[in-house]
């Protein structure tokens, strides 16, 4: 009951002197980026306080959550996702300045960027291979908060770290609009 990733323990005696005990743990579903170092977040919302120096596994990064609404409702999410679709996500970055306060910026593992937001992101996500194909394969911005919309990078220029885009380039993906 002490220990936050033990979700099920059973004993059992076996014979005269055998004991059996089962353990069951909750599987990390991502880990907090703190201060350049890792949090572990469990499937049932708990954010461990041991610290990574590095994220260990193919689970995606959280940029600016902390324990609350926000966390629980992207560890519902990504709990819908099927694992091929997981292991594209890289880090998923809660956008704050945004009037949308479940607003979140997916860094994809092969360098695209997704827009969403929590509510809605793994009735979404699951396109995205169709739509980067959609593209042509192009890098770039797919914005699926409402509908579906692409833009591509301005010749891969990065600003502040990121690759910049060009609103006006802005489109519609074929066949992917609400």
């Amino acid at each position: 009951e002490n220990i936050p990733q033990i979700s099920e323990t059973s004993i059992a005696i076996s014979g005269f002197n055998e004991v059996v005990i089962n353990v069951e743990e909750f599987g990390t579903v991502a880990y907090i980026a703190q201060e350049g170092s890792y949090l572990r977040v469990l499937e049932n919302g708990k954010v461990l306080d041991d610290v990574y120096a590095v994220s260990l596994g193919n689970q995606p990064v959280l940029s600016n959550f902390t324990e609350g609404q926000a966390l629980d409702l992207m560890i519902e999410e990504l709990s819908l996702l099927e694992e091929p679709i997981l292991n594209l996500i890289s880090e998923i970055e809660l956008v704050e300045h945004r009037t949308n306060p479940l607003f979140i910026q997916v860094y994809m593992n092969n360098g695209n960027r997704v827009l969403s937001s929590i509510p809605s992101f793994s009735e979404k996500i699951p396109y995205y291979p169709q739509l980067v194909a959609a593209v042509s394969g192009q890098k770039g911005v797919f914005d699926m908060e409402v509908g579906v919309y692409f833009i591509p990078f301005i010749d891969g220029e990065e600003i502040n770290g990121e690759t910049e885009v060009d609103e006006s380039e802005r489109q519609p993906v074929e066949g992917f609009n609400e």
